[in-house]
């Protein structure tokens, strides 16, 4: 399969499962459409990995969907991902205010306080909510913390994501390593060890053209790998002109009101895709009057 991909994998041996995911084409094409610098583009690649390998636990197909969102003081002030069950991922940082070489790679925290804000979508009457302190300021060690503690399942996350001299984004992608209710404690700590002791990160790894399940290999030791399925992984945006105009049925009245009187209008940038939306005095009144009819 061409393009970004997430593998799902089962190790018998070792009684694990895990998910890989490729998301070069996906960050290279979000990165363009934001005009990110090199520190913002490490940090969407990283986001978007997280949040497509957590899109794995979705229905594959359904219209099941997860929103992760980190905010706080450090390198970065927020990195918002979202990924759905068919594979379709957005995106977007808001960099920080510390002064950071832009030469510098940074392989780990990205804040230095924050919090970390989950929304999973099942399709149930409501959605599942998460919210807490960041424990690292690090997205792969925050998302495993959160699983471990939050969704009870002791995981494992490597992020990898790297640009070369010009800005360009060279390698992107992840893996996340769950364990079984058979799994073993001597596999965890093995488990561990391994991916604490490996003489190259996942990064680099790929860098010199490994993929993101040969990784996976040597950490389990050259165990037998079962991949279960593979699906594709791209950027779309869900917001459209519908969408927008519901965001802007949410405001409270004056708000809309002062819009049509001072503005003439509203114009409004989705954070994702950077599409403009205009919407004229007489739509911002059909909304007043849509609002009012739901109340009287």
């Amino acid at each position: 399969m061409k393009g970004d991909t997430l593998s799902r994998v089962l190790c018998d041996r070792f009684h694990v499962r895990a998910y890989c995911v490729s998301t070069l084409e996906t960050v290279r094409t979000i990165a363009g459409m934001h005009g990110a610098s090199h520190i913002e583009s490490i940090a969407l690649g990283r986001g978007i990995s997280a949040v497509a390998l957590l899109g794995a636990s979705l229905k594959p197909g359904s219209s099941q969907s997860i929103a992760v969102r980190f905010t706080g003081s450090g390198i970065m002030k927020e990195i918002h991902g979202q990924a759905d069950a068919t594979g379709n991922i957005r995106a977007y940082v808001v960099p920080g205010e510390i002064n950071t070489d832009q030469n510098a790679h940074p392989e780990s925290a990205l804040f230095r306080v924050g919090m970390l804000s989950v929304k999973k979508d099942l399709g149930m009457r409501e959605p599942y909510y998460y919210t807490g302190p960041l424990q690292y300021g690090d997205i792969a060690m925050d998302i495993a913390y959160y699983l471990t503690v939050s969704e009870q399942v002791p995981s494992a996350i490597i992020l990898g994501c790297k640009t070369v001299p010009d800005g360009s984004i060279s390698v992107s992608g992840g893996l996340l390593i769950q364990t079984l209710p058979e799994t073993p404690g001597e596999v965890i700590e093995m488990i561990e060890k391994n991916i604490t002791s490996r003489d190259l990160t996942l990064a680099a790894h790929m860098e010199q053209g490994g993929t993101v399940i040969e990784y996976l290999h040597g950490i389990l030791e050259g165990a037998p790998l079962a991949v279960l399925d593979e699906s594709p992984q791209r950027f779309a945006c869900r917001r459209g002109r519908r969408e927008t105009a519901e965001l802007l049925e949410r405001l409270p009245r004056n708000d809309i009101l002062e819009m049509i009187e001072k503005d003439g209008g509203a114009e409004v940038e989705c954070g994702f895709c950077r599409t403009k939306y205009r919407f004229s005095s007489n739509e911002l009144s059909e909304i007043l009057e849509r609002n009012d009819a739901k109340y009287h």
